[in-house]
């Protein structure tokens, strides 16, 4: 089968809808299946390249200046601009996987125009608080022509039927590559990625942005070291891409106010290569978001036979049972952030207990050989079903 992914952003670009890109895009390959992935060309990077596995990556680049022309308009470019590049490669594949709410309009743009079926993965959290976001949610979820909307969690699948998806969902879990993401040798990963050889590591990656409450894990920070006498050493990944820069200015001032350089590392160089070395060089992993869809790097750390602590949110809720996969905290509390951190650190029957739980609570629902077999299903049933209605209607295929 011929797969074309339309994702915003993908690898180098570190976040779960990437991460999520790249393991679908590799998997397929692996499994015999024909993938082009079509994201957004960063500076320097553009054109058309292979990766080591197969994946055919189509990196479009941004028209020079094109925003600030006189001769084309901002809205036009934003929605038309990129189907003259784009309807030659959906044509070329069997089906059109949108990985986003914004390419699901250019994927169904792209699914009438070629006769091919589109089918969608969404990864916003809470798009439904967000400017328009009711009216947003309703015209992705209920009113697109997706033949599919593939649900990562129940969150996202709660949320496709609140907006009228009819019928059209189906819940696939997120899956965690278990051979990739598993435990190692410690001390050599530190040592790679140039972090302290002693005492305890936390880790947290995340984007930068508000929701994923940075902010209060750098106060709870304060607070654990307040009260412990050894060292402790924290690592915030990720970056500002679909995330905001000021955030992360504002994260970086507040570290330098409570005087944690020494004790924080902000890495934005660690790419979804390094992502499972750091797992293996962390002691503990830590989620303090608002709000979460899932948590994909929640379940990365637990492949990799570390402890978690998240906060209690519904995507969140779904894969940390307190107490048995991970520890939950209410949101935005920093006292009982710091609080769940000190109690990992200090009680290492718990620790191993918590690790132990989320590793076999991923090996069992989350594996990315199942994610990968019920996607390549619900590809086959869109097929078929387009099929069946071309031949039912008099329709020809537009190859």
């Amino acid at each position: 089968m011929k797969v074309l992914i339309l994702s915003p952003g993908y690898e180098p670009v570190i976040g779960g809808a990437e991460t999520y890109a790249l393991s679908l895009a590799q998997g397929l390959v692996r499994a015999g299946h024909e993938v082009t992935v079509a994201t957004d060309g960063l500076p320097g990077q553009t054109g058309e390249r292979r990766d080591q596995v197969g994946v055919l990556v189509v990196r479009v680049p941004r028209p020079d200046g094109w925003a600030d022309r006189g001769d084309t308009l901002l809205w036009e470019q934003m929605m038309f601009g990129l189907l003259a590049r784009l309807e030659p490669l959906a044509r070329a594949a069997d089906v059109i996987h949108a990985n986003s709410h914004d390419t699901a309009l250019t994927a169904s743009m792209l699914a009438v125009g070629t006769g091919r079926p589109a089918v969608a993965t969404f990864h916003e959290g809470d798009p439904e608080s967000e400017p328009s976001g009711t009216g947003r949610c309703r015209l992705v979820y209920g009113m697109l022509p997706l033949a599919n909307i593939i649900c990562g969690s129940r969150h996202y699948l709660d949320m496709a039927v609140r907006n009228g998806s009819a019928g059209r969902e189906t819940l696939v879990p997120h899956g965690i590559d278990c051979h990739r993401f598993s435990r190692g040798d410690r001390r050599a990963a530190r040592r790679e990625l140039d972090l302290p050889e002693h005492g305890p590591i936390l880790v947290c990656g995340a984007r930068f942005k508000r929701k994923k409450g940075l902010l209060e894990l750098v106060d709870a920070l304060t607070e654990l070291v307040a009260g412990r006498t050894g060292p402790v050493h924290a690592v915030l990944a990720g970056t500002a891409n679909s995330g905001s820069l000021h955030y992360e200015q504002t994260l970086r001032n507040r570290i330098s106010e409570l005087e944690l350089d020494k004790i924080v590392s902000v890495r934005t160089d660690l790419g979804w290569q390094q992502m499972p070395t750091l797992w293996r060089a962390a002691d503990v992993a830590v989620q303090p978001s608002y709000s979460e869809g899932l948590g994909l790097s929640v379940l990365e750390a637990m492949a990799s036979e570390l402890p978690v602590i998240g906060t209690d949110v519904s995507g969140l809720r779904e894969i940390i049972t307190h107490g048995v996969t991970g520890l939950l905290v209410p949101a935005r509390d920093t006292r009982a952030l710091a609080a769940a951190l000190a109690r990992v650190l200090d009680d290492v029957a718990l620790a191993t207990h918590l690790a132990e739980g989320g590793l076999q609570f991923v090996r069992d629902n989350h594996n990315l050989a199942h994610t990968l077999a019920a996607t390549v299903a619900v590809y086959q049933s869109a097929c078929e079903r387009l099929s069946i209605t071309s031949a039912s209607t008099g329709g020809g295929d537009s190859r």
